[in-house]
């Protein structure tokens, strides 16, 4: 599994960035968890926990 830190707004416009990859789902969940706890309510980025086939977006160079 892949930690990947994404925009909170949802906008497609902005990338995806890899923090860490081949975590287990235990250990991810709580890394994932301990990450977004620092993070204030309307923070522009948060922390999730993705399968390894998860293809990254590229932000805007995705529409290019």
């Amino acid at each position: 599994m892949k930690i990947i830190n994404k925009d909170n707004f949802g906008r497609e416009t902005e990338p995806d960035y890899l923090v860490a990859e081949n975590v287990n789902e235990r250990n991810g969940k709580r890394i994932v968890w301990l990450l977004n706890q620092d993070e204030p309510e309307n923070t522009p980025n948060y922390y999730v926990l993705v399968e390894d086939d998860y293809r990254l977006s590229k932000g805007l160079e995705d529409f290019i």
